[in-house]
């Protein structure tokens, strides 16, 4: 911070003694149960005091905070006096601190110049702290205690200077000073009407530029509002030196006039989350750089503690905001969003100088609002789909530190291939090849087709009654694949008498021997012929034959083994 120089900050932390957060009260019904008060009953007025809010000791003194004036009253010459009820007027006076405030509250929220509070207690005795007490570490602080309203608590405390205040008191039945009417008049920051301006364009803004779905989730939320105001407050140094001008220390000088020194921006943030139902303090102390003479350095100033998922950590809007143009182009990222206790002052490039935050709370705030050691780290997710060959994952990566780390690792689910296609035919002297296509991603593979192993034509025979004739059926064996690779050029049957025959053998050449040829043939290279026997008991020596062309274009004929039969024999089957 570039403000004040630390003076004191003794006052600041007794005042937050009451800063942990109490459920709100509304303000009381004055016409609720209390004690009536005659009008008659005698009256000492006190004398006037000063209350000086301690954030702001080393720029608001008592002189500027004005003290009731009071009408000339009571018995005391020392006292300037404050008007009494008439004859005719009851009032209802509050009987506990919360009660008395939350009228407090409700007119400093008005931003009323003079607040009314009657309040029943303990018996005035004069040299006495108790009516001090009563009002500096009692109302006022009660009056300033965490609502869940975005306008009250830390948004109240940071934008008043401090506050007059004095007592006119009434004897009770019994003769004791007991009630008291006390006026209150505090310094403010801001008036009634830049309050009403305030709200309408906070609404409107959240309306518009910082308007959030049902689904937004609290990340998107605080870093969106803090990059909002990191990027449109500028910080006033114009005004520092002017201890006079009191409004460069609002959210209003902020937001409205967008510029403001540390406590505009952490009360506007406070603000603004507050109105998105987060839970959000100003915290308070000093800041500067490491340098060798600290104690002339370092200043007043205050910054934000956030919650999210149900963790504090620390945010500077202030500081981070010189760098919102980086941000923008992605050069940068904000170093002081999210921070833990360990690591609030570690910083990254473009810092040249390593800051320096010292928090001055007491220990009901730390203990209420314990902040996490190391920073919030917000993940973006980046799915990894598994494929045919490789794993699947989720690559995880803060945005606000660049940490990465891989989880949901999935198993590669092979591949998909198809049935396969011959792109090339294989040979009988080179294999052939058939290719996949997985039908998931494209990737193909190879196999091989072995070699054709073709022998050369080869062809059985076999004989069968067929009426009085005998019916000869002969197969070229594999005929499909031989026809592939050799020219057949005649099939049938050859066949003689076995006397005829004699010792010699039998083929196309043999003389004496019949020689059919058989046109037709199946698919399957199955042929058939049906002869006549010249007796039923001459016995044939048979063979089929099959005639192919070689390499050599020569025609060779290949035989079936003989068989011997003859009608007769057939016939006694």
């Amino acid at each position: 911070m570039k403000g004040k120089r630390i003076r004191s900050l003794l006052l600041t932390c007794a005042l937050l003694i009451a800063c942990a957060p109490l459920e709100a009260l509304a303000a009381p019904n004055h016409t609720a149960p209390g004690v009536a008060v005659e009008s008659d009953t005698e009256v000492l007025v006190t004398d006037g005091a000063v209350y000086v809010n301690p954030i702001y000791d080393d720029v608001i003194t008592e002189e500027d905070i004005t003290i009731p004036d009071v009408e000339e009253a009571g018995s005391s010459a020392d006292n300037d006096g404050i008007s009494t009820a008439s004859d005719d007027e009851e009032i209802v006076y509050c009987t506990t601190v919360e009660e008395a405030g939350a009228i407090l509250r409700a007119g400093m929220k008005a931003r009323e110049e003079s607040i009314t509070v009657y309040y029943y207690g303990e018996a005035y005795v004069s040299g006495s702290d108790y009516f001090k007490e009563l009002c500096t570490e009692n109302i006022i602080p009660e009056a300033l205690v965490e609502t869940e309203n975005a306008d009250e608590g830390d948004y109240l405390r940071y934008n008043y200077g401090g506050t007059g205040y004095r007592a006119s008191i009434k004897q009770d039945s019994n003769g004791e000073l007991r009630y008291y009417t006390i006026y209150f008049t505090p310094t403010y920051f801001t008036t009634a009407e830049q309050e009403a301006e305030m709200t309408t364009t906070v609404d409107t803004l959240l309306a518009g530029a910082l308007a959030f779905s049902e689904d937004t989730d609290d990340y998107d939320k605080l870093y969106t509002v803090y990059d909002y105001i990191c990027s449109n407050v500028t910080y006033d140094n114009d005004n520092l030196s002017d201890s006079t001008y009191t409004l460069k220390y609002t959210a209003y000088a902020a937001l409205i006039n967008g510029t403001a020194v540390c406590q505009g921006y952490a009360t506007l943030y406070y603000r603004l989350l507050r109105e998105l139902g987060l839970s959000v303090r100003v915290a308070t102390g000093y800041g500067g750089v490491v340098s060798e003479d600290t104690s002339d350095y370092y200043e007043n100033h205050a910054w934000n503690i956030v919650q999210i998922e149900g963790k504090w950590y620390y945010a500077d809007s202030t500081w981070d905001a010189s760098f919102s143009d980086e941000v923008a182009v992605g050069t940068y990222t904000y170093q002081y969003f999210l921070r833990g206790t360990s690591d609030f002052d570690d910083l990254a490039s473009p810092y040249t100088t390593t800051g320096i935050h010292y928090l001055m709370m007491d220990s009901s705030f730390t203990d209420a609002y314990a902040i996490e050691e190391t920073r919030y780290h917000h993940y973006v997710a980046v799915v990894t789909a598994p494929t045919c060959t490789e794993d699947g994952y989720t690559t995880y990566t803060c945005t606000l530190c660049g940490e990465s780390y891989v989880g949901d690792e999935t198993e590669a689910y092979g591949h998909t291939w198809d049935e396969g296609t011959v792109t090339k035919e294989a040979t009988t002297t080179e294999e052939g090849v058939i290719t996949y296509t997985c039908t998931v991603c494209g990737e193909t593979k190879t196999e091989a087709i072995a070699v054709k192993k073709i022998s050369v034509p080869s062809v059985t025979l076999c004989a069968s009654q067929n009426g009085e004739k005998i019916r000869l059926t002969g197969t070229i064996t594999d005929y499909e694949n031989i026809s592939d690779y050799y020219t057949v050029t005649g099939h049938g049957f050859v066949y003689i008498t076995k006397a005829k025959l004699g010792a010699k053998s039998l083929s196309i050449n043999t003389s004496g021997r019949t020689k059919v040829t058989i046109n037709g043939i199946g698919d399957t290279g199955a042929y058939s012929y049906s002869m006549t026997p010249k007796t039923s008991s001459t016995v044939y020596v048979i063979r089929a034959w099959v005639s192919y062309t070689n390499s050599s274009g020569k025609t060779v004929y290949v035989y079936s083994d003989p068989i011997y039969v003859s009608y007769n024999n057939l016939a006694s089957q």
